[in-house]
């Protein structure tokens, strides 16, 4: 035989007894503006209106994350997000945050984004720019440190295209635009926009 161990994970199951986020439902807005990005600084004056986010979801892919809502197919933005890693926040769970006696800062400890804690970070400049009018939602992934340490970019796709599905479940039937910057880009190939993610 060649296999010596073989490991079988155990399924992961929708816990009924822990928070269920599907009754907010996507968005409702007729443009839901994304960002795909290190940095999803949902607690920044810009992206909020007086004490309330304007961020309606927000999607940490770090698989280690504990702070959260796990992503199962009945506990997102619709029926379709089961993608069994990560954590989520609904607006509803990020606004307490958001009032926190430690400011941003410690929003940002509390939901386990620790690249906010830098003084300047990418992501809230490109969201900033992005965000257009009070009236859009905002819906945003946070890309997993792995990844971002890895230099050559080959595990961009993957995730970002499930960020994407992520953030067409976080449209809603009266959504008509989405519009989602990916300011990530692979630092190997051609670059001539034959690859799936260019």
């Amino acid at each position: 035989s060649l296999a010596r161990r073989i490991e079988l994970a155990a399924a992961l199951r929708f816990d009924p007894e822990g928070p269920r986020l599907a009754s907010i439902g996507p968005s409702k807005a007729q443009l839901l503006a994304a960002v795909l990005d290190d940095g999803c600084a949902f607690a920044n004056t810009r992206f909020m209106i007086g004490v309330q986010p304007r961020v309606l979801w927000l999607w940490n892919q770090e698989p280690s994350a504990s702070a959260g809502t796990p992503l199962f197919g009945n506990n997102g933005p619709t029926n379709d997000c089961d993608f069994g890693y990560g954590r989520q926040w609904s607006q509803q769970q990020l606004q307490p945050l958001t009032t926190l006696p430690g400011g941003q800062a410690q929003a940002y400890v509390e939901a386990e984004l620790p690249s906010l804690r830098r003084a300047a970070a990418h992501g809230p400049h490109v969201a900033d720019l992005l965000c257009g009018r009070e009236t859009w939602d905002l819906a945003f992934v946070q890309f997993p440190r792995a990844g971002i340490d890895d230099p050559s970019g080959l595990w961009l796709k993957r995730y970002a295209i499930e960020g994407l599905n992520y953030v067409l479940q976080c449209a809603g039937p009266e959504t008509k635009t989405v519009v989602a910057n990916i300011s990530w880009g692979p630092q190997i190939g051609p670059h001539d926009g034959q690859s799936p993610l260019e």
